[in-house]
């Protein structure tokens, strides 16, 4: 009998352990699968690169580098790449959007990247074990494609880009790994204390009671200096605002009118040197068609400048070809820039693209480059126009230089060192 009742015991023992443990399978938390770092549209990422979590985050702000790669999951985009014959490593890549007719051609081995329109901008990229990385805002931005990410966890970000095609919100997108973007922080489980644990008690607030110290944000390091703010395209509308604004804060700037501009405007350029900006020649019509034959080129500015002279008794060393010296369709060789140099003339380009004059960009967007631009570059030069954006946003990009005890508004003198795309 005794053995018997001890067989039965062996045989129930293994069953009682299952029972229990499907008893309390409704208590046990079902964690979520490790959520990927980066989404396109609906998908997440599938890849090999060696940084695991495949993007960088760079400075005190958000900004996030891309791999190239991704980029040409998106709908219509497509990834033109050109390697070094002997070494096989990328020299160059082209990212167009052929819905929109975009593009954005890099040069592997510099910062300065040429749009299709022509004009040359800067954005710098990043090589990390032999994979590309992009800055996600600025190309974002300028294709017109959004973005969503999340801070989770001690160092963990999620990152989706979207060019319209997606179906699912961000909130829907991570429900299955437990994280929620209202938050920024993933759900976790909350320990309730013992009901034998005594509850903590708050001490009263007093005189002698220290107040509660409010958590400062990171420190934001500005490499900036020396900021020279220039303007193109004397409109006649908003262009006294912007002097205005200048007035106001004492700041200096550089302006550059093509002669049409000029015989239209005399008293707004007369005004801008009498108020201590210093001004440049723009050709004579903006037009770049016949610019790369030199004399031509010395003709254009030569007429502009005796125009300039007519108009207000002074003329000027200072120029700027239309799109800057290397655009889609003129690029100043050695030989020319040596020639306008010997005509006495200073040649200015631009390291900082404020896009005032692209309809798709925001004061604010305009205002959250130019920042991060004042953070990478220590004398940006800004290329705005002179347009409503560039009005709106002027204020808060003077408020800015001046809280700053390191960087300034540096005026341009026919002296000062310029900025020359290569």
């Amino acid at each position: 009998m005794k053995r018997f009742q001890k067989t039965i015991a062996l045989i129930l023992a293994p069953l009682m352990a299952v029972s229990l443990i499907i008893a309390c399978l409704p208590a046990i938390r079902v964690h979520a699968a490790e959520c990927p770092s980066l989404f396109y549209n609906d998908t997440p990422w599938e890849n090999d690169l060696r940084n695991p979590a495949a993007y960088f985050r760079v400075g005190a702000f958000d900004d996030f580098w891309i791999p190239l790669s991704l980029f040409e999951k998106l709908q219509n985009v497509k990834i033109r790449r050109s390697y070094d014959n002997n070494s096989k490593v990328l020299r160059r890549f082209t990212i167009s959007d052929e819905g929109t007719g975009k593009s954005l051609s890099f040069e592997a081995d510099n910062e300065y990247v040429q749009t299709e329109r022509g004009p040359v901008i800067v954005l710098r990229t990043i090589l990390y074990y032999k994979e590309r990385y992009l800055p996600m805002r600025d190309v974002c931005h300028y294709f017109g494609w959004t973005f969503d990410y999340l801070r989770y966890g001690e160092d963990k970000m999620v990152v989706r880009i979207m060019d319209g095609t997606q179906t699912l919100s961000f909130t829907d997108l991570l429900a299955p790994y437990n994280l929620n973007p209202d938050t920024d922080t993933p759900d976790t489980e909350v320990t309730e204390p013992p009901e034998t644990e005594p509850p903590v008690t708050e001490p009263s607030v007093t005189e002698t009671t220290p107040p509660d110290v409010t958590p400062q944000p990171p420190q934001v390091v500005y490499r900036a200096s020396r900021v020279i703010l220039t303007f193109e395209d004397l409109d006649p509308v908003h262009t006294p605002e912007i002097l205005d604004i200048l007035s106001e804060y004492g700041a200096n700037a550089l302006f550059f009118g093509t002669g049409g501009q000029i015989s239209k405007n005399p008293e707004l350029v007369t005004r801008i040197l009498s108020e201590g900006h210093a001004f440049g020649l723009h050709t004579m019509s903006e037009d770049e068609t016949g610019l790369r034959d030199t004399d031509t080129l010395l003709a254009s500015f030569g007429e502009e400048n005796d125009l300039l002279y007519t108009m207000t008794k002074q003329k000027t060393r200072l120029i700027r070809l239309p799109e800057g010296s290397h655009s889609g369709y003129l690029h100043l060789g050695e030989p020319q820039k040596k020639a306008l140099s010997d005509a006495g003339y200073v040649l200015w380009d631009w390291n900082l693209a404020a896009f005032d004059n692209d309809p798709s960009y925001t004061a604010d967007m305009v205002f959250e480059k130019l920042e991060r631009g004042f953070r990478n570059s220590f004398q940006p030069v800004i290329r705005f126009h002179c347009t409503e954006t560039a009005a709106e946003v002027l204020p808060s990009i003077l408020e800015l230089v001046s809280s700053v005890p390191t960087m300034e508004i540096h005026p341009v003198t026919e002296a000062t060192e310029p900025i020359v795309f290569p």
